[in-house]
């Protein structure tokens, strides 16, 4: 329907009115223009939170992104001092001191048209620069967390693209790749990146994806893979998710409603069985990295599991987790003590039937693994950053990792079933 000019003016100035609505004539016009992140990775779902980081391109056009709070929610969240002091009167705002990438595309990147607008193009390149500009202490505020209600409401993925360009990162950089699970609609494959001249490899595991509410894991293992700086004697293995359908419905679950990361005991889900049978061909692992989130959390925190008492990591990683993400510093996490973000619980697994991931990991196949949590309530870039930032405080691409392992760790799996 076309509209009179004078027509066009009622409905602005009407429009105006509306709660969350900003017009495009409040911005000043010597500057970029704001839209919402490229929908490459990024899908806007239904949200009680905006954890957007903005991509400003040059330009007289601009969507805003509208709130999604209710009037009530708002005031209760501003009173409860969830929202920032300048996203009071637009509760949908996006984040004001995120990088601009550049306005011209750099290549790579596919077309993204946004509403009637002029398509343009946002490449990978650019999405691994803000997460690492992000990554960079004293350059980004941490923005105060909001608040999630009852599970994940936050940014998704969109899991095929971003598993294609997983698969792209490591076949460019020399990891080897192994399909364990032919699944419908997705497989499940496991990465390599073998040390051929090295002769003692240190052999570490990385895990993503076991949720589908948890998208700072994938992210963060894609960006881990486009930027390879890992220790020269690291033979690694990478599982970059572990649950593809759940992050298609946004689920913690899979497409049956089983929730994956409590079912390694005695596994009866086809994912787990088939993840379980291409852990036993594999040799023990001297460090394992699971990488997750907490919708729940106020801030990053991380279970270690030691019972070897080796030198430990988890100061290490929390140090450098504090200068991009805030810590959760609360004596009690998940009903488990805890001190500067790190539990260290004494269970024996044994005593559990619902076993996670990480009991089986150091029951069969390693003595020293730590899970990973980034705080949901905080936008996904900032999660991002804190995985990033721990897998690289535990893994330096500059030095020799780790201390030297207990000799009798290495000579046999705990499990007497694997390789030596």
């Amino acid at each position: 329907m076309r509209l009179e000019r004078r027509e066009q003016r009622f409905f602005w100035v009407l429009a105006s009115f509306l709660p969350g609505y900003r017009p495009l004539w409040a911005c000043s016009l010597a500057q970029p223009r704001q839209i919402p992140s490229p929908r490459r990775y990024f899908r806007s779902g239904r949200s009680l939170h905006a954890a957007d980081a903005p991509v400003t391109v040059e330009g007289n056009a601009a969507v805003r992104k509208k709130s999604t709070r209710s009037p009530s929610q708002r005031a209760a969240a501003v009173a409860a001092g969830a929202l920032p002091q300048w996203n009071r009167k637009h509760a949908g705002a996006l984040r004001q001191n995120a990088p601009a990438p550049p306005a011209v595309a750099d290549g790579g990147g596919p077309r993204i048209k946004n509403r009637g607008l002029s398509s343009f193009a946002i490449s990978h390149s650019w999405f691994a620069r803000h997460i690492g500009r992000v990554n960079e202490p004293g350059k980004t505020e941490t923005p105060a967390p909001l608040q999630n209600a009852a599970g994940y409401r936050g940014q998704t993925i969109d899991i095929r693209a971003l598993l294609a360009e997983v698969q792209a990162a490591a076949s460019r950089h020399g990891w080897l790749s192994e399909i364990f699970f032919e699944g419908s609609p997705f497989q499940l494959s496991a990465l390599r990146r073998p040390t051929p001249n090295v002769q003692r490899p240190r052999r570490v595991y990385i895990s993503a994806g076991i949720h589908g509410d948890e998208p700072a894991g994938p992210l963060a293992m894609l960006r881990l893979l486009h930027d390879n700086q890992w220790p020269p004697d690291a033979e690694l293995y990478a599982l970059p998710c572990l649950n593809p359908v759940g992050f298609t419905l946004n689920s913690r679950a899979n497409a049956r409603g089983i929730d994956l990361n409590r079912a390694y005991l005695n596994p009866v889900v086809e994912e787990i069985l088939a993840h379980v049978a291409w852990l036993e061909r594999q040799p023990p692992f001297d460090l394992c990295l699971l990488l997750h989130e907490d919708w729940e959390s106020r801030g990053f925190y991380l279970y270690e599991q030691n019972p070897e008492g080796r030198p430990s990591l988890a100061e290490k990683i929390i140090q450098a987790v504090a200068a991009v993400c805030p810590v959760d510093h609360s004596e009690i996490i998940e009903g488990r003590p805890a001190r500067n973000g790190i539990l260290r619980p004494n269970v024996d697994p044994k005593s559990r039937p619902d076993w996670p991931e990480a009991f089986y990991l150091i029951t069969h196949k390693t003595r020293q693994s730590y899970t990973l949590e980034a705080p949901s309530d905080f936008p996904l870039a900032t999660r991002v950053a804190a995985l990033l930032a721990a897998v690289r405080a535990a893994l330096p691409a500059d030095a020799p990792w780790p201390p030297e392992p207990h000799p009798a760790a290495r000579a046999q799996c705990p499990c007497s079933k694997c390789p030596p």
